[in-house]
């Protein structure tokens, strides 16, 4: 069988981290299924993203467009049964020309011809995140005859845009028909599912992200004196980074030997200037922006796990850390509730650093109460790749019948 992945977002070396979900599903789906080929169609949405605010920039990447030699798609093997398709396009905000979909769609015909002629007929389309790629999948879907499935990502669903909800609160023809058309939508928690739905899309399941536990294993951690804490993430207040300085500022009136790892790019400077201003610039470890294989050794060094997020429609960086077998404190923000449990975490409320700075210390003083053994057993039983991938398939054989 050969499946066709469309992803609205995708790594690009300037933005390493941007739907590398994608990328991971794809791999776990060819590690697992050697006899079926996952194929990325992408558009290379970063490369030349033309954006007005940016008028030379602008100008600089229609110039390096036009004046490239048009070539075939570029191809990367990453598996033998998993491939990487190509060919960048010209993109900008949707309410103009709605992104240059045409250009798009153009780009992804021409990835389209490529795969036929060397490896066949596409069965299915997995395309994730409605726009474009949902569009675009279900634009392919039609021409091919194909049944096509939507992942949805997006958090908060639909983004508060006028492109894509009206003011009566309905979704506009731009999610409306490709999520009404698909033959399944997929939520990747039970939140998102819930408000998909109340917007008057009815076949919606949950199936959610994964983690890879080859890579995100548990390590015997040196003894210390120290309690620490590890936060990764965009640095920015959506991700609740300044309730969680605002908590650490009172955990540490009770407990001094705490440390705050944070990880992340965004507003770096800024909160280091918030953390002197808290007098707690000596309990934060700001690392910055690290590769995705570089944060494994933080999950493994630390002791606990902190993200008090405003908004998540999963939370990927919640079941590492699980997977590295250390219990998490998360906010009811959507995803979370999915994944936290009484044995391996605390949920807490949206914007509540009092709340968060008890739900520290009850983890400090209660820390022996957590199994890492059986932390990470059920994050496996319900996240791993294997896991996923075979519940993918599921669907995929269930919409080819």
């Amino acid at each position: 069988m050969n499946i066709l992945i469309i992803p609205s977002w995708y790594p690009y070396p300037q933005f390493p981290y941007s739907g590398i979900f994608v990328q991971q599903q794809a791999s776990a789906l060819a590690k697992n299924f050697p006899n079926d080929r996952f194929i990325i169609s992408s558009h290379c949405p970063y490369e030349f993203l033309i954006s007005p605010r940016n008028i030379l920039n602008a100008i600089h990447k229609l110039n390096v467009f036009y004046s490239q030699k048009k070539t075939s798609p570029i191809i990367t093997e990453k598996q033998n049964n998993f491939v990487e398709i190509s060919t960048p396009s010209l993109t900008w905000s949707e309410h103009f020309l709605y992104g240059n979909l045409n250009g798009i769609r153009k780009a992804h015909l021409k990835n389209l011809n490529y795969i036929q002629q060397k490896f066949g007929t596409i069965d299915l389309i997995h395309a994730h995140v409605t726009w474009p790629a949902g569009h675009i999948g279900w634009y392919l879907a039609q021409l091919l005859e194909i049944p096509f499935i939507i992942t949805e990502h997006m958090g908060p669903f639909p983004f508060p845009n006028k492109a894509f909800i009206t003011n009566k609160g309905q979704l506009t023809p731009l999610l409306e028909k490709p999520l009404n058309q698909a033959n399944s939508v997929v939520a990747v928690s039970e939140s998102l599912a819930k408000r998909i739905r109340a917007l008057g899309i009815k076949r919606v399941e949950v199936i959610p992200n994964i983690v890879d536990e080859t890579l995100f294993i548990p390590k015997e951690k040196q003894p210390s004196d120290q309690f620490q804490f590890l936060c990764v993430a965009h640095l920015s207040p959506s991700k609740g980074i300044d309730d969680l300085l605002i908590a650490l500022a009172k955990v540490i009136t009770q407990a001094p030997h705490v440390r705050l790892q944070l990880i992340g790019g965004g507003m770096i400077n800024q909160y280091k200037h918030k953390a002197e201003s808290l007098k707690i610039d000596r309990f934060i470890n700001f690392i910055g922006p690290l590769p995705h294989s570089e944060t494994i050794s933080f999950y493994q060094s630390t002791d606990a796990f902190v993200l008090p997020s405003y908004s998540e429609t999963f939370g990927i960086s919640y079941i590492e850390a699980l997977a590295c077998g250390k219990p998490i404190i998360a906010t009811r923000c959507g995803g979370p509730e999915d994944i936290v449990t009484k044995t391996n975490g605390v949920l807490v409320d949206i914007g509540q650093p009092d709340q968060l700075a008890q739900a520290m210390l009850t983890m400090i003083n209660q820390y022996k109460s957590y199994s890492s053994k059986q932390i990470r057993q059920d994050c496996l039983q319900r996240f791993s790749t294997s896991h996923i991938a075979q519940e993918l398939m599921n669907l995929y054989l269930r919409l080819r019948r």
